[in-house]
């Protein structure tokens, strides 16, 4: 029976065959492998990554050297990695895994409106659900690393939100289909738009706001575009490294063990830095003129998070039994 996993790995396989002549083993040449992220290196993921890499150099860069491409530098956007790195056409990727809802609605987790309070429980619940990951890449032919999450989200804009009719027709990016539905249900009409995509929507004037965090306003110099910036810690994104089990597995001993023993604690550094990106962004913001309101009106925040609670309602109800788990080991984590 041909399935969805089996026809990548052929069309992969019947690529490299044209290109060799022949499907050869992974490994047997030098490695040296391409590290694919959508993303600028200032980032979240960004960092994280390179964290990982400068650390797993020192310790095996004499049998494998990773190089990380950042701002989508080998063509793929965030959403394709999951294919390119299951194929071999990449062997190593990290990724916003909300945008892989198609391949398991349990990876919507993370964006859950107003799920997460603090960066302590943006941890925790990635420590909670992590085998539950981990299991959807190894049924995809590959192993779930470590994880990095986005800073808080919060909504750029044209005009200061300071009441909820500012949403109405609102035109604004969003992210994954659970930001879309629940900015939907507030009023507005969003757009889900790829990261590559922004500027040149928001050049043309086809946007008046966006969601994402602080810090990845600066990475764009959003202030070209949009003057305000209202904090809402909306949700922590996640982001997973993960690599192709047959390029993993041709690895000697050695370096397998050095990767795996690297993922804690690239998961602390990943979390450990998050305040300092929120702070960075606040700046940079402000430097530029941007207006921050880091006390939105309690209207404001209703609106939002009376619009994300269907939004919840519609994941536990796809996900079933694992989700409930899930959030009841979170909510015990709580206590």
């Amino acid at each position: 029976m041909i399935n969805r996993r089996n026809l990548l790995q052929l069309s992969a396989g019947a690529l490299a065959g044209s290109a060799f002549g022949a499907f050869p083993a992974f490994g047997q040449s030098a490695k040296n492998w391409d590290f694919a992220d959508e993303y600028v290196a200032s980032l979240s993921p960004g960092r994280a990554a390179n964290y990982f890499i400068e650390e797993l150099n020192k310790q095996v860069g004499d049998e494998l050297t990773i190089t990380y491409q950042g701002g989508g530098a080998l063509g793929y956007k965030s959403a394709e990695h999951f294919n390119a790195v299951e194929t071999g056409a990449v062997p190593m990727a990290i990724t916003l895994v909300t945008q892989l809802n198609g391949v398991d609605p349990l990876l919507d987790l993370t964006n859950l409106p107003f799920l997460v309070r603090n960066a302590k429980e943006s941890q925790d619940l990635w420590n909670i659900a992590r085998d539950e990951y981990a299991k959807i890449f190894e049924e995809n032919d590959q192993i779930a690393l470590f994880a990095a999450p986005s800073p808080p989200s919060g909504i750029h804009s044209r005009v200061a939100l300071d009441n909820p009719d500012v949403f109405k027709g609102l035109r604004i990016r969003t992210f994954d289909r659970i930001s879309t539905t629940t900015l939907a249900n507030a009023g507005a009409s969003p757009l889900q738009v790829a990261w590559a995509d922004v500027v040149p929507l928001l050049s043309t004037g086809a946007l008046d706001a966006m969601l994402t965090s602080a810090d990845g306003g600066v990475s764009i110099s959003v202030w070209d575009f949009l003057g305000h910036f209202t904090e809402l810690n909306y949700s922590s994104a996640l982001y997973i490294a993960h690599v192709n089990r047959y390029e993993f597995e041709a690895l000697s001993p050695r370096v397998q063990d050095a990767i795996m023993a690297l993922c804690r604690p690239t998961d602390d550094y990943a979390w450990k830095t998050m305040g300092e990106l929120v702070e960075t962004g606040y700046g940079k913001l402000r430097e530029h003129g941007t207006q921050v309101n880091t006390n939105p009106p309690a209207a404001v925040f209703d609106l939002l998070a009376q619009a994300g609670e269907a939004a919840k309602a519609e994941w536990l109800e796809r996900v079933g039994d694992r989700g409930a788990a899930i959030m009841e080991a979170f909510e015990a984590s709580r206590a």
